[in-house]
């Protein structure tokens, strides 16, 4: 738990977002997750929930095709689903000591509880679909406009050159760090995508170069190490710059006290006629009228 803090307080301080799988984004740092990872991927199943979940995604965009992409109308009746892919990532607080992981990888990653699906129209992406491992099943999950074009890319680079197998997304927990995840040749190889804050210089980033694990992750045991020595650090300054003690304070009234307000000032020329105007008074009983003797 005070791990966790320690990475929670200064990351509210410098204004980083953390948030993964209500907005799609690639630059956020992975927590643990909480939904049972699926017993198999049964990719033929999936795409038949997402291709009967189309139509209705597409009707929904409706009049607004333009935001996503789409040229016209038209162009909705056309969509297809493109290639599949996995997303995970990987929790930095849980590197282990070691320099490379037992068994299959995926064991350690979080995630891995959605199928995206590109959405494209004219081999052209627009958008994207998932299905989601939900109670103890696949089902129709969320779509959107993000589109992953990095992966979708690598995809299609590695289909050009005869590697069909399974390629899934990781995201390593840093800033902007993803990297392509596939079984081949016998060995779960990472290739490296994007690394917008040069955490990897050791690592070949513009040619689709498979790496083992056992390249990368002692790579990122030692980035992480060096993140957890950084917020401790800015931890320690934040606490040695906090006030012993608080301000003072006026302490708020109890009761609101009465206004006064002085007497009014009549003007000379006021007589005790008008001051004191006499009145008449009121007859405490009715007088029995007087009529005159026939």
């Amino acid at each position: 738990m005070q791990r966790h803090l320690r990475f929670i307080i200064p990351i509210l301080i410098i204004g980083v977002a953390i948030s993964f799988a209500a907005t799609r984004t690639n630059q956020t740092i992975a927590t643990r997750h909480t939904m049972p990872k699926p017993p198999s991927y049964p990719f033929d199943e999936a795409r038949k929930i997402a291709e009967a979940n189309l139509p209705k995604f597409m009707q929904s965009i409706g009049m607004n095709y333009a935001t996503y992409g789409f040229k016209s109308v038209d162009g909705l009746s056309r969509a297809t689903l493109g290639i599949p892919y996995v997303g995970y990532s990987f929790d930095l607080l849980n590197v282990p000591e070691s320099a490379s992981l037992k068994g299959d990888i995926r064991d350690y990653l979080d995630g891995g509880v959605q199928i995206t699906f590109p959405v494209l129209v004219d081999n052209e992406m627009h958008a994207s679909m998932e299905v989601e491992f939900r109670d103890g099943k696949w089902q129709d999950g969320p779509w959107s406009s993000y589109t992953p074009k990095m992966i979708v890319g690598l995809q299609e680079r590695l289909v050009a050159k005869g590697i069909t197998e399974r390629l899934d997304q990781v995201n390593f927990g840093f800033v902007q760090t993803i990297f392509g995840m596939i079984d081949y040749n016998g060995q779960t190889m990472l290739i490296p995508l994007q690394d917008a804050g040069n955490y990897f210089p050791e690592l070949d980033f513009s040619s689709d170069r498979m790496y083992t694990l056992d390249e990368v992750l002692p790579l990122v045991r030692v980035q992480a190490q060096h993140m957890v020595e950084e917020i401790d650090r800015q931890n320690q300054e934040m606490m040695l710059h906090m006030p012993t003690q608080g301000p003072t304070l006026t302490p708020a009234p109890t009761a609101t006290p009465m206004l006064v307000y002085p007497a009014p000032i009549m003007p000379p020329s006021a007589t005790p006629d008008i001051l004191h105007p006499t009145l008449t008074p009121i007859p405490t009983e009715i007088p029995v009228p007087a009529y005159p003797a026939p």
